[in-house]
């Protein structure tokens, strides 16, 4: 593990089966681990203390760096933080919203996936 990346997890990609409708018609959306096993570092994003002192509800944002940078991610895949069991996010999803890679040399080792990602919260257990 590099070092800084003290995190574990594993990335789900999302799709959607069209011929498995749930009970009232709508389409279920399952998930493939398409990565089992990354390194991650997390670096929270301050919301805006505007917002905040007006009361409203903010979205929580977090930057991630992800490494290796061989691996294809995309938007709208899933993060999941399995490791350590202690961490406060162990167990937690994010929505992958913005993918930024560096502009080095795919096979250089110090290469990283930068990424914003998004906390989800589900309010049901079937999604």
């Amino acid at each position: 593990m590099p070092i800084g990346l003290n995190i574990k997890g594993r990335v789900w990609r999302m799709v959607n089966q069209p011929a498995a409708d749930d009970d009232v018609g709508g389409a279920v959306i399952t998930g493939t681990v398409v990565y089992p096993c990354m390194d991650i570092r997390f670096t929270p994003r301050p919301s805006n203390m505007l917002l905040l002192e007006q009361g409203l509800e903010t979205r929580k944002f977090v930057k991630v760096m992800l490494w290796p940078q061989s691996m294809l991610i995309y938007e709208r895949d899933e993060l999941e933080v399995t490791g350590p069991t202690n961490h406060s996010e162990y167990g937690h999803r994010f929505r992958i919203i913005e993918v930024n890679r560096q502009g080095m040399h795919p096979s250089d080792p110090r290469m990283f996936i930068h990424a914003t990602v998004e906390r989800i919260d589900r309010t049901r257990t079937e999604q």
